[in-house]
């Protein structure tokens, strides 16, 4: 029996949750991402060194649009409701049609976290699928 068809959205779908707004993420976020990820204390526990040059997250930002033109992530950046500024981060990589698992990546600016934001925007995004 061939296994179902899973539906790759053609666009990023936007998610709104009570207090966020999950949005595809820009080139113009890399400054915000770059502040996150050149913290040695925030980078700790994901097994990547500290970005080290604004470059970095300008090219995070470009694989995350790469891996969504071939079907090999989904991936959003967290703003507070009426904002655009990113705030964190969250989506699935390495998406295996084949075994149906993907992974979940995340992160929140340390002045955001212990306020439940990621739990809100991981819900939005399993919800989602």
């Amino acid at each position: 029996m061939p296994w179902p068809k899973i539906n790759f959205p053609e666009k990023n779908p936007p998610l709104v949750t009570e207090r966020l707004e999950l949005k595809w993420p820009e080139l113009i976020d890399a400054k915000e991402l770059f502040e996150m990820r050149s913290d040695s204390n925030f980078t700790k526990f994901l097994a990547r060194y500290p970005m080290k040059d604004i470059s970095e997250a300008e090219d995070y930002i470009q694989n995350i649009h790469d891996g969504f033109k071939t079907e090999k992530g989904l991936s959003w950046k967290i703003c507070q409701k009426g904002s655009y500024i990113l705030i964190g981060y969250i989506g699935f990589w390495a998406i295996d049609y084949t075994h149906f698992k993907t992974e979940i990546g995340y992160g929140i600016h340390p002045n955001f976290q212990q306020q439940g934001y990621l739990t809100e925007a991981l819900n939005a995004m399993v919800s989602y699928i």
